[in-house]
């Protein structure tokens, strides 16, 4: 499977965008790339589904009151700055997509004129 394969593949794992503050014992798989959340503690989940817009946040009742409020406005900072994320990645893979098309181009030129 070549690269843009392996791209267009991984385009309908992009859909939901997930976004979690977790307070308790959060723990790394052995890649230390895949985070395994505890099931008890306070945490708020943030899902946004790209396509649709639809924005789903669900928090324990402890971030209504202090101390836990500071933490749930800063969670609600880190759904702002997702959106700018989000941007930045598309962009990213517009330049990504257009590169490949000039080097699509160059290489069927090449091979033309041989």
């Amino acid at each position: 499977m070549n690269l843009i394969d392996k791209i267009l593949d991984k385009i309908e794992d992009l859909q939901t965008l997930r976004i979690c503050t977790l307070i308790g014992d959060v723990k790394l798989d052995e890649t230390g790339k895949k985070l395994t959340f505890p099931e008890e503690g306070p945490k708020i989940v943030t899902q946004i589904d790209l396509l649709t817009g639809d924005i789903t946040t669900v928090f324990n009742e402890d971030f209504l009151e202090p101390p836990l409020d500071k933490i749930r406005d800063y969670h609600a900072e880190r759904e702002k700055q997702s959106n700018e994320i989000i941007r930045s990645n598309i962009k990213a893979l517009m330049e990504l997509i257009d590169l490949f098309k000039k080097a699509y181009d160059i290489k069927k030129e090449v091979n033309s004129d041989e």
